[in-house]
């Protein structure tokens, strides 16, 4: 019986041995980056909706996903801290207001 050719390995396989290899800065990172492009596209969906009329994936599908995405992997779900009481909360950020200072010139 000839062998059956070798498949690639999945999508699922690949990202679960990176996530395996990654320490836990790079993880945040990876977080990070994949919940800032999954916002800066759906933005980009909501303004240019034409570009994703006629593309190979549905614009309904990549919504969905970026949702789905967005939902499980932003810093306000609540759902991941309850999951893992361990887990650091994710940083606080901090909105610096700056005085605006009024300049008097004297002539």
């Amino acid at each position: 019986m000839p062998r059956r050719p070798k498949k690639g390995k999945s999508s699922s396989l690949l990202i679960r041995k990176l996530i395996g290899k990654l320490n836990q800065i790079e993880t945040s990172l990876l977080r990070e980056r994949i919940v800032r492009i999954c916002e800066m596209s759906k933005q980009d969906m909501l303004v240019n909706p034409d570009k994703y009329k006629n593309g190979i994936i549905a614009a309904g599908l990549l919504e969905e996903f970026y949702n789905k995405c967005l939902k499980e992997l932003s810093y306000e779900n609540t759902n991941s801290a309850e999951k893992n009481p361990t887990a650091a909360p994710a940083p606080a950020v901090q909105v610096v207001q700056e005085k605006e200072q009024e300049v008097v010139s004297i002539d």
